[in-house]
This record gives structure tokens, sequence and C-alpha cells, in this order.
């Protein structure tokens, strides 16, 4: 092969490759506005969810009369304690339930939105309004509020329409940080990637309700969910591997359930 020709094949190859990675950038652009695009509509939508870790989080849904409805998710370990294993089979549930992880879904009235805004998700605690226990089997236990027995409990057939919705929304949400993490495998690849954009209520922004909505609620706000980093800077591997555990247990529930509506 002449020099000439030589020359020729080298500079094909590298026009090829520079056709690539533009594809390749191209791509992973139009992935991060696409996951940015869904973040955005989580911050305008007027029915706010935010989550404090995977899988845990609220939904507010706003009432007619201008105050809110809370319900509030979280993994039923946070509130279990070395005798919960019997304790939830005495409820109801067999040992197939408490191994495809059961989840806590309260419910508590707010006075407005400015609620949320202010305190962020909060568990309504069992005895304000009503709650539910739901294991990733689908099964639904709820304590019997005709019986003066507190462990009296009895099984629903669905969830109630609002819960199934926060059970939604709160798995959709904290589904958007583990797409970034395996697309990108950083918040700064992300952001890289994204360009130029807003992302004040993401990882940085002042609260209120004139201020973007903050749905990641951690100490660095969306970088905490994609990078798992304590507040201290090490790194929290065990944070993102559990906390897809409860995610999964959440989309179970939701597909369970809805088929049933």
């Amino acid at each position: 092969m002449t020099e000439r020709k030589i020359g020729l094949v080298a500079q094909w190859r590298q026009r090829k490759e520079t056709r690539r990675r533009t594809r390749e950038q191209a791509e992973r652009t139009s992935l991060a506005q696409s996951l940015y695009t869904d973040i955005l509509k989580v911050q305008t939508d007027p029915i706010k969810t935010a989550i404090t870790s995977p899988g845990i989080g609220s939904t507010f849904f706003p009432l007619p009369d201008g105050s809110v409805k809370e319900v509030h998710i979280a993994s039923v370990d946070a509130f279990a304690f070395t005798s919960a294993k019997k304790k939830f089979i005495a409820r109801g549930f067999n040992e197939d339930d408490l191994q495809n992880g059961v989840m806590i879904i309260t419910q508590a009235s707010r006075p407005d939105m400015s609620y949320a805004y202010t305190y962020g998700p909060s568990a309504a605690g069992e005895g304000e309004q009503s709650f539910v226990y739901v294991s990733g089997t689908g099964r639904v236990i709820t304590r019997d509020n005709t019986s003066n027995d507190p462990e009296k409990y009895h099984e629903l057939d669905r969830l109630d329409p609002f819960y199934l919705e926060a059970v939604s929304r709160v798995a959709s949400l904290s589904q958007i940080p583990y797409h970034i993490r395996e697309a990108f495998g950083t918040y700064a690849e992300f952001k890289h990637a994204l360009g130029p954009a807003d992302t004040i209520g993401l990882d940085t922004g002042a609260s209120g309700p004139s201020a973007p909505w903050k749905p990641f609620l951690a100490s660095e706000y969306l970088i905490t969910f994609v990078d798992g980093y304590r507040a201290d800077g090490t790194l929290n591997a065990s944070y993102i591997d559990e906390g897809r555990s409860v995610v999964n247990t959440l989309a179970n529930i939701q597909r369970i359930h809805s088929a049933m509506q």
C-alpha cells in the first residue's frame, strides 16, 4: 500500500471514530435530557412527591378545601424490633410475605402544601389516622379499628387508590437515581452529559413554596442518591444496594395492585 493510501485509510478511520464518538455523545445527551425531563415533571406536578432514601418518602395530595393528604411510605424494617417476625406473622403475614419485603403506608392530614415544603416527608404515626402494611407479594394487612385489641388485624382485598398512587409515584421517583447511575456512573457525569440546565432543587437551592420543589431529600440531594456518599464524603455502597431491594418491593406492590384496579 502506498503512503498516500495509508494516509487516506488513517483519515477514514479517524472520521469514522469521530462520528462514533459524536453519535455516542448525542445518545448520552438525549438520555440525560430525558431523565432531567422526568425530574422536572415531578418538580412542577401539583401533587408533590419526595423521597428521603430509595423507596421511602411521601406523596402530598392537594384537596379541594386547600388542605393536603400526605401518604407516607417506609420499609417496615425502620419500625421493627427483634420480635418483628413473630409479630407480623401473628398479624396475618406468612414467611413468603416477609421474604418479599413489607412496607408500612401511613396517612395524615396537613394544613396546606407549605407544610410539605417546610417539613418534607414524615410518617403519620400509627395512631394519627390510618395505616396499612403491604408485602411485596401484594398482601395488605391493617388494624381492626372495630376492636379494642390493638393487635387485632385483618386482610384487605386491595390498596386504597391514594395509597396505590403514592406507591407508584415514590417507586418511579426512586428509579431515577438508579437509571442515572447505570447510564452515567456518577452524578457529575450525568450533569456533564446534560449540559447547561437549571438544577436548583436537585443539588442546591432554597426552601419554601416559591422555590423549586426538592424531590430528593438527602444530605447532598440527588448526588447522594446517585453516588451513594454519606455526609462526611465516604462511600456508602449499602445505601444503593439495600435501597434497590426496597424499590423492587414497591415495584411489585405497584404491579400487583394496579392489575386489581
